[in-house]
């Protein structure tokens, strides 16, 4: 190292050899070479009377740097040139911080001016405009409500095709393929009958022999007894012959009974079909060796399918008493489809029980020829639509029209809300039936959720029903700025008085804020004659 930097503006001198010495000091010194780029600052070098103690260093002039390359002067580490650059710095921070301070204290006045003239200038020009709110008119119902709910196509009977017997198929229908129907009685398939014809054939002849010998048991038991009668036969004698007679009677019964299990296997040879049945299945090809009860396919009731409707709670105590459903006819319609009745359906029965996996109350609903016309497919998901009977007449709201459950509020003629408490006889997703309240006919109902809403309150109304007296009500006319932010207002939401925030309903479905069905659930509702 042994060298140390200075600048051009240093005191300096030259040795005979042409070495620059820093002439800091009498004392001692060092060599030294001239900074290359900054000649506005000079270095003072103080040796310390200690050897290898740092060096203190100041500044003359300029920015805050000083390089120091000597055995007993750090450089930038030199304690004098840090409490340098950090009075500097500090100096600095302060006065930014000051402009800052003056800065703020300026703009704070400015605001305090602006916002008492702006205050003044709105109490002499400006009222207060009351909330502006959406509504919609409640109306009577053209049809009865209906609880839709979704449910799969299940056969109302299904069994396996099987023989009793063991054997070789001999033949198999033609009309038994998949996808064919047949009639109750038609032959299936048969299997060999040689074997159970000679099974027939000994039974008979067992029979016949047990008859001959109960004949010959009974003409003994004669004999005897008419010894006995004349007091030479002994009595033991006459017991032992009444036993024989007893057992081959018996021996005759048991002949009897083979013969006709006999003719019965004869009989199964012939697998029939039980009942009207639609082919589902078939594993049955000739020759094929089967054993009793094997099935070989598998048959559905063609005449009739079977749905299970699921209902919720809410939807089972919407319907009250269930067991009045019995009976009741629905309506069958193709989940996703276009609308179309398929089919028509009648409630037979409800099961008493709540099913474990689903926590659902099932109906069980018939559907007649469902492989008709128009036919729908096992294991299809269909809409079944059950009337809501009810002898109250109903009145119909929107959902989001009923507040905390059981309220509503009416936008009277002079534009004031007045609350009412209502009856709910059904709620659905997007609609809500009300009994006792025929007067709501034709109301107008609040859809807003406005907070802080009271009886008396004043309010503009955004859907263009506001009635002629709405101008003499006491408020300002609407601009046309604010019937663009109206129109543009989603429904069921509530708009301050500037008429730009907005807030979502509370009683708001879930499926119109997400977009999509409730999770977890295919239930869903209509008026009769849509699909749900």
């Amino acid at each position: 190292m042994g060298s140390l930097w200075i600048f051009p503006t240093a005191r300096e001198s030259r040795d005979a050899t042409g070495t620059r010495r820093c002439a800091t000091s009498a004392r001692r010194q060092s060599s030294a070479r001239i900074h290359p780029r900054r000649a506005d600052i000079r270095c003072v070098c103080r040796p310390q009377p200690r050897p290898r103690q740092p060096c203190r260093a100041s500044l003359t002039t300029g920015p805050a740097h000083v390089s120091v390359l000597d055995d007993r002067c750090p450089g930038p580490r030199c304690p004098g040139i840090i409490a340098e650059r950090s009075r500097v710095v500090l100096g600095r921070v302060v006065t930014l911080l000051l402009s800052l301070a003056l800065a703020g204290v300026g703009g704070f006045g400015f605001w305090l001016l602006s916002q008492g003239s702006g205050g003044a200038a709105q109490g002499r020009d400006v009222q207060p405009r009351a909330p502006l709110v959406e509504t919609e008119r409640a109306e009577v119902p053209d049809a009865p409500p209906t609880i839709s709910q979704t449910a799969f196509l299940r056969p109302y009977r299904e069994v396996d095709a099987a023989f009793e017997v063991q054997g070789r198929i001999d033949s198999v229908s033609g009309d038994f393929e998949v996808g064919n129907t047949v009639e109750e009685g038609a032959v299936l398939a048969t299997i060999d009958r040689e074997r159970l014809r000679a099974n027939v054939a000994q039974a008979e002849a067992d029979l016949r022999a047990a008859q001959a010998s109960a004949s010959e048991a009974e003409q003994a038991f004669q004999r005897q007894d008419e010894l006995e009668d004349r007091g030479v036969a002994a009595e033991a004698t006459l017991e032992e012959v009444r036993a024989a007679r007893t057992t081959a009677q018996a021996q005759v019964d048991v002949a009897a009974a083979a013969v006709e299990a006999a003719r019965i296997d004869l009989r199964s040879a012939e697998l029939t079909a039980p009942f009207d049945a639609y082919v589902t299945a078939r594993s049955a090809s000739e020759g094929q060796i089967v054993s009793p009860g094997q099935a070989i396919g598998t048959l559905v009731r063609a005449d009739i399918a079977r749905l299970v409707v699921g209902l919720s709670d809410r939807q089972a105590q919407a319907l009250d008493d269930l067991s009045e459903l019995a009976g009741t006819e629905v309506t069958i319609r193709r989940a996703g489809g276009d609308g179309r009745v398929l089919r028509r359906g009648r409630v037979v029965d409800v099961d008493v029980r709540i099913d474990e996996a689903t926590r659902l109350t099932n109906l069980l609903v018939n559907v007649a020829d469902p492989f008709g016309d128009a036919p729908v497919r096992l294991g299809e998901l269909l809409v079944v639509e059950i009337p809501f009977l009810t002898d109250d007449p109903l009145v119909a709201v929107p959902s989001r029209a009923v507040k905390d459950g059981r309220r509503v509020w009416v936008v009277t003629p002079e534009e004031e809300l007045a609350s009412r408490d209502v009856s709910v006889a059904l709620r659905t997703d997007e609609t809500v039936y009300l009994s006792d309240a025929a007067d709501l006919e034709g109301a107008r109902l609040m859809t807003t959720d406005l907070a802080g809403a009271s009886d008396g309150m004043e309010v503009r109304v955004a859907d263009g029903e506001s009635s002629p007296s709405a101008g003499s009500s006491g408020g300002p006319e609407a601009t046309s700025e604010d019937a663009d932010r109206g129109a543009t207002t989603g429904g069921d939401r509530s708009v301050d008085e500037e008429g730009g925030r907005t807030a979502p309903s509370e009683d708001e479905p879930a499926s119109s804020r997400t977009g999509g069905l409730e999770p977890g659930a295919p239930t869903s509702f209509g008026p009769a004659g849509t699909e749900g």
